[in-house]
């Protein structure tokens, strides 16, 4: 049977490619045939779409097919006018002739944004979210210029918005949240569902992301650690800079690593804490390289606005590192209050009020670090989102995987 996965384009760093990948390897060994399908950014492949610059020209959207997410078939799907962010995800030829192509119709995203093509070609279909647009633009518009700002308010959310309304009001789909978080934003931001809703952890594999063997060493020379995009408003630097400078003000010689690369925007903000020459920038890790910066940490920080789930806390918990995280929402799933991390409110303060308690104290530190990776050693592994994902599969289209 042919399944098509609709996505964001795999040059996006996050979660979304994750799960998307997660979901092909998963599929594909269950003996599915696996398209994976995204719309061709205006950077990466412009000439597949057609601009508006381009609007009185007999010019058509195109196709490429290529090999992304590992090594999975992948069509790239041009769009017009893709300057106005909605066209990515509308309706057109070339996504009705993709889907009238397979039997099984997947949306993975970090909103159900994705779907709108499969709830206009009418087929049922499971959606695979993280949270509401308002929650996933809001952090982003506070960042854009005046004039971005009110066109993204008053022009570009409400098309994305009436998107959302038109995916969350079908009966043909089934949207499954990566934590209780999403669907408690997707509720308040639509009150009107009609879709079923349900919960699908992003899963995480515990064999590979495990500790080592250094214990409380870890806290002779601490390393604070943070992994996710730092060019997103979403993520707070400004937070994570603050809280480790207030770390390194109350006696404690750490140091803080990051993935990703150093942006000018964000090598000021380093000097403008004082942090300059105690921050490492990582740039793009590969897996074997992920894993291994997260069992070099002695404590992982999340200082987002919001999180659907973040998944890296859950890799950086199986791998024993105790999270200290704001109340943003997804890893409130996982993280327990002084059990196996902390949450705190967007107090830099109270971030390095927690740190501390456990950089002096072996024994505290030691107990969390514990208790990290047995906090999520269940919920999260491969096995339990295989008997989730198959029992979401099998009510939706009445047979087994």
């Amino acid at each position: 049977m042919a399944t098509l996965i609709l996505t964001l384009p795999p040059h996006i760093p996050g979660g979304v490619a994750t799960k998307s990948k997660i979901l092909a390897d998963y599929l594909r060994s269950a003996g599915q045939d696996v398209t994976i399908a995204f719309y061709a950014a205006r950077g990466k492949h412009p000439e597949l779409n057609i601009n508006l610059s381009c609007v009185f020209t007999s010019q058509r959207p195109k196709v490429l097919k290529l090999k992304e997410f590992g090594d999975h078939n992948c069509v790239v799907v041009g769009c017009r006018f893709p300057e106005i962010e909605s066209s990515y995800t509308e309706p057109s030829p070339l996504w009705d002739e993709l889907i009238k192509n397979h039997d099984h119709h997947i949306a993975v995203g970090g909103t159900v944004l994705m779907a709108n093509p499969l709830v206009s070609a009418g087929v049922k279909h499971l959606v695979w979210c993280a949270c509401d647009v308002e929650g996933d633009r809001r952090a982003r518009r506070s960042a854009m210029g005046f004039v971005r700002k009110a066109l993204d308010r008053f022009f570009i959310t409400p098309k994305l918005e009436f998107q959302e309304k038109k995916v969350l009001s079908s009966l043909q789909n089934k949207v499954l949240g990566v934590s209780p978080f999403t669907i408690k934003s997707i509720k308040f931001a639509q009150p009107n569902v009609n879709s079923e809703l349900d919960i699908l952890p992003i899963p995480t594999n515990m064999i590979f992301f495990s500790p080592d063997e250094q214990g409380s060493s870890k806290l002779e020379q601490p390393i604070i650690g943070f992994a996710g995009r730092l060019d997103d408003p979403r993520k707070q630097p400004n937070l994570l800079f603050k809280s480790f400078a207030q770390i390194r003000k109350c006696g404690i010689n750490a140091s803080l690593h990051v993935t990703g690369s150093a942006t000018p925007e964000l090598l000021t903000l380093a000097a403008t804490h004082n942090i300059s020459d105690h921050i490492q920038f990582l740039g793009r890790l590969s897996r074997d390289e992920l894993k291994s910066f997260y069992q070099s940490l002695t404590l992982f920080l999340i200082p987002s606005e919001q999180e659907g789930l973040a998944i890296v806390g859950i890799e950086a918990m199986a791998c024993g590192v105790p999270v200290i995280s704001t109340k943003c929402g997804g890893p409130e799933a996982y993280v327990q209050h002084g059990i196996n991390g902390y949450l705190c409110e967007f107090d830099s303060a109270e971030i390095a009020d927690c740190a501390l308690k456990l950089l002096k104290s072996e024994e505290l530190y030691l107990k969390f670090s514990k208790t990290a990776r047995a906090g999520v050693r269940e919920g999260y592994a491969q096995v339990a989102f295989e008997s989730n994902f198959s029992k979401h599969w099998t009510t939706l289209w009445g047979l087994e995987i």
